[in-house]
Order: C-alpha cells, then sequence, then structure tokens
C-alpha cells in the first residue's frame, strides 16, 4: 500500500510541476489570467495540464 500512495503523490507533484510551468507560460507568451488560448505554445502547456488532471480523477480512486 506504501508503493501506491507513493505513486499518488508522484502523480500530485507532477501536476503541481505542470501548472506552475503553466504559470510561467502566461507570463512569457503575454496570456492573462482567465483567457485559456491566445499563443499556440501557451495552449500546448495549458492541454498538457487539463490532460493530467482530467487523468488523476480517474487514477487517484482506482488507485485507492
Amino acid at each position: 500500500m506504501e508503493l501506491v500512495a507513493l505513486v499518488i503523490l508522484v502523480a500530485l507533484i507532477q501536476y503541481i510541476y505542470f501548472s506552475i510551468m503553466v504559470g510561467k507560460a502566461r507570463g512569457t507568451y503575454g496570456v492573462d489570467a482567465p483567457a485559456t488560448s491566445g499563443h499556440e505554445l501557451f495552449e500546448r502547456y495549458y492541454r498538457v495540464q487539463m490532460n493530467t488532471m482530467e487523468m488523476l480523477v480517474s487514477l487517484i480512486p482506482a488507485m485507492a
């Protein structure tokens, strides 16, 4: 069970890292906070974060 908790923790840390990268991309590409589109590279960062969040919703309960 400890390994399952470790994998869940690593997945959450990865999601937090992706969130930080999206924040940096907002500043780099000049996309203001509520907007989710603008620069093409920002949209890629944003989609990676959102796809990760969508998968965490099913991963965490399934593993627990």
